[in-house]
């Protein structure tokens, strides 16, 4: 894994692959609860109780009957044992499946827009800012080993596929974890404990992308100061003020008196995904990305104004967006030229012909 990408997709489509086998495994032999079924039923018939159950038989007049002036016992509080699949250790094999499926759903996309488009429909530069769709990217990178990579993705989606379909996927419940607690099956069970650990063991992305994305900043950009977590930048008209708080990069983007904020995190997800918040909203897969200054160059894309053509996708452009393709922009006046400043391209999908 070279030092500017953050995850190997090799090793983690791997994993992956293992972990649909524990989980093939834990179908097979169905770990379950046994769960008490309570019930009433006729004192001459077979019957489980405990001690709790019979003091409740004793002091229900509705279990008995009179027979020849005497007062019987007739029924009895009794309970069945019954499978349970619905166990919380199932649950979360089932979330862990669906998360899985969302990270790969995404890294297939990623790899098939490869098939679909290598130039805008307008007259933006694709190169500049076309591999944060990781397009550009992944065009450099050998036509076999994105095809492998399908592959190997198309092949663990078919054995899901049939997890799904299973008798055990469908009698679980779905449900959500913040965090997931050690039980004794997590423990002593060794296919519910792979599961558990590949799970726990999902790498923090931030600390690597921040040292990666800010160091590339400085190398790319005129630095005013740079204070730790408190960073500012010029960029020809350009200033930027970057506030690192906790895991999260507060961007504040000036030009002529008007200004773009943007809030930077990682998901927690098995991918590298980059969350952008505040005037455009977007998830960036962090996938072959080479340059993380790019994705900053994205946010203070200039242009020059030329009619009302818009610069994405050539359609009639609006006061400050396109309806079109939803391209967002400021117009702005630098040495008496005037410039279209796009600033939601992170947001926008590749067009192409």
């Amino acid at each position: 894994m070279k030092s500017y990408e953050l995850i190997n997709l090799d090793e983690l489509l791997d994993n992956i692959n293992e972990v649909v086998n524990h989980i093939i495994n834990i179908i097979n032999k169905y770990v379950f609860a046994l769960k008490e079924e309570e019930k009433i039923v006729r004192i001459d018939e077979k019957y489980k109780y405990d001690v709790n159950l019979l003091k409740r038989t004793l002091k229900d007049p509705k279990l008995y009957i009179s027979d020849n002036g005497k007062i019987k016992l007739a029924k009895i509080y009794s309970y069945d044992l019954i499978d349970n699949l619905d166990t919380y250790e199932n649950r979360f094999i089932k979330y862990l499946i669906k998360q899985i499926l969302i990270n790969l759903n995404i890294l297939e996309g990623i790899y098939r827009n490869i098939n679909i488009s290598n130039a805008l429909k307008g007259k933006l530069d694709f190169s500049y800012f076309g591999n944060f769709n990781n397009l550009n990217t992944l065009k450099s990178l050998d036509l076999k080993y994105i095809n492998n990579n399908i592959r190997k993705i198309a092949d663990i989606n078919i054995l899901f596929n049939q997890i799904k379909n299973s008798n055990y996927y469908k009698n679980i419940k779905d449900e959500v974890f913040n965090e997931i607690l050690l039980t004794n099956i997590f423990i002593s069970d060794k296919d519910y404990n792979y599961c558990y650990k590949f799970y726990l063991n999902k790498e923090d992305y931030f600390i690597k992308f921040k040292e990666l994305f800010i160091n590339d900043l400085l190398s790319n950009n005129d630095v005013i100061n740079n204070n730790k977590n408190e960073i500012k930048l010029k960029n020809n008209s350009f200033i930027i003020d970057i506030k690192i708080i906790n895991k999260t990069i507060n961007l504040n983007i000036e030009n002529n008196n008007i200004n773009h904020n943007y809030k930077l995190n990682i998901a927690n997800t098995f991918l590298p995904l980059l969350n952008i918040t505040g005037d455009i909203i977007t998830n960036v897969p962090l996938i072959n990305i080479k340059s993380y200054n790019d994705i900053f160059k994205t946010l203070i894309y200039l242009v020059e104004e030329d009619g009302d053509n818009c610069p994405y996708c050539s359609n009639i452009l609006e006061e400050d967006s396109c309806s079109n393709c939803g391209l967002k922009f400021n117009k702005i006046k630098i040495n008496n030229k005037n410039y279209l400043w796009l600033y939601n391209l992170l947001a926008l999908p590749l067009g192409g012909e």
